[in-house]
């Protein structure tokens, strides 16, 4: 993931909670969220039809934590984000 394409995800608030509908099997949604100060980032991904992952990046599109369980079981990160990181991306998409 490139920092162009992690600007161009949707952004959402720190706390909030998304709500979306998968739309295919292709389907592979991105978000963008800022980590102002040092702090535990939890993602969550859950209600799966099918075997899902969860991955966090940074801006700069390096891979920080994935989540991969087996089957439909909900997907959690856990990542204890370091001061001055200013934007994080996180990507939920289908395993084969």
């Amino acid at each position: 993931m490139t920092e162009k394409r992690a600007r161009g995800t949707t952004p959402i608030a720190n706390g909030a909670w998304v709500r979306e509908r998968i739309a295919t099997a292709a389907d592979e949604d991105w978000y963008r969220f800022d980590v102002p100060k040092a702090t535990l980032v939890t993602a969550t991904l859950g209600t799966l039809p099918a075997n899902y992952s969860l991955s966090i990046y940074d801006s700069a599109g390096r891979h920080i934590r994935t989540s991969n369980q087996p089957g439909v079981t909900f997907e959690r990160v856990l990542w204890q984000a370091p001061a001055a990181r200013s934007l994080g991306a996180e990507r939920a998409r289908r395993l084969w």
